[in-house]
């Protein structure tokens, strides 16, 4: 079967999206990326800087803080979870910044550093930790400024240097959290749609039921989960009877209020989420369950009778009087020796034994 349309976009958009930096675990890890081989650059210039000039202080703390940097780029390479690793790193270049700041080791690059935390860590953890561990900082900043300048040494700042700085950081963060808000928005919108486009590629537009390719899916992924534990499941086959006849005396419109009807009469008997309806095609419908016995399936094909004995809509072309249906139902077992094909061949075979048997009833076989 050939995919419609929408199936085809989703597939593109999920394929490029898996492998694009609109992938959130993608983006943060190019983002890491980026940040700790640029840190690893500047630190290892900056540490050599410090050894031609004989500040040992300056060259140590800054070859350790790259090789810091090294390991923890190492090891997001090698994990899943790379949050713990980004707030690691995080943290680490907090006090590193905090370090050049207080020290005005980096002399006038000291400043530039300080505001670029704001970017990176909003950028990499997202508005709600990345605006609490920005503002972590720069608390940690002032109260390390004013402690260090009436109990310590300090570098001779210009007067008034700390609420320059407050001021024009607190403007940077904010900034970079409402582009991060917009990027955010427009990413819960894109996926909204994406959520749209892939009920639409699932659902059948007339009944609104599962359509036949969702149930194939479902099919095949039940026959390659062979390490699972066999499971129960119950198939069963729905056909309206003499359909045709119904179309070429009430006409199609009718025939499709019909549809739609009988859609919401089946989809009226499902009880758990593990059960599902679809429309396999024309006047075809099928019912997937997990776990039900032998009792519980004929009551529940009996009980689709009774509701379509209880719509009781009229059909001058049938000998019962009234739309009815056939029903074929098997149960199977899924697992190694799972054929999801022979199971659906069975229920169709039992379906062409009710027709045979005179319509408006069900045949229940074993798998």
């Amino acid at each position: 079967m050939e995919k419609t349309k929408e199936e085809s976009e989703l597939s593109d958009i999920n394929s490029k999206i898996s492998l694009s930096l609109a992938n959130e675990i993608n983006r943060k890890r190019f983002m890491h990326h980026i940040m700790t081989i640029s840190g690893i650059t500047v630190l290892l210039a900056m540490s050599l800087m410090a050894l031609l000039k004989g500040d040992m202080v300056l060259f140590l703390s800054d070859l350790f803080f790259a090789l810091t940097l090294g390991f923890l780029l190492y090891r997001i390479r090698n994990v899943e979870k790379i949050d713990p690793i980004v707030i690691t790193t995080l943290i680490i270049i907090m006090f590193f910044f905090l370090y050049l700041f207080l020290t005005w080791k980096a002399e006038g690059w000291s400043f530039f550093w300080f505001f670029t935390y704001p970017i990176i860590s909003l950028f990499m953890l997202g508005n709600k930790k990345g605006l609490l561990l920005s503002l972590t900082f720069l608390f940690l900043a002032i109260g390390c400024f004013y402690i260090l300048n009436n109990y310590g040494s300090l570098p001779n700042y210009p007067k008034g240097v700390i609420t320059r700085l407050s001021f024009t950081y607190l403007l940077i963060t904010f900034l970079t959290y409402a582009f991060e808000q917009s990027r955010h928005e427009s990413e819960n919108l894109l996926q909204e749609s994406m959520d749209e486009l892939k009920d639409k590629a699932i659902r059948d537009g007339l009944t609104g039921l599962y359509n036949r390719r969702y149930l194939e899916e479902i099919l095949g992924l039940m026959k390659r989960d062979i390490h699972s534990p066999p499971r129960v499941i119950t198939f069963i086959m729905a056909d309206i009877d003499f359909f045709k006849k119904y179309n070429d005396t009430y006409g199609h419109q009718k025939g499709d209020e019909i549809l739609r009807k009988i859609a919401q009469a089946l989809q009226g008997q499902i009880r758990r989420k593990t059960d599902y309806v679809f429309r396999y095609g024309g006047e075809e419908f099928s019912l997937l369950l997990y776990g039900s016995d032998e009792k519980t399936t004929i009551e529940l094909c009996q009980d689709i009778l009774d509701s379509l004995e209880e719509l009781n809509i009229p059909h001058e072309g049938s000998h019962i009087g009234r739309v009815s249906l056939s029903l074929g139902a098997v149960i199977g077992h899924t697992g190694q020796n799972c054929h999801p094909e022979d199971i659906v061949k069975s229920a169709d075979d039992a379906l062409y034994e009710a027709k045979e048997s005179g319509r408006n009833s069900f045949v229940f076989k074993k798998e």
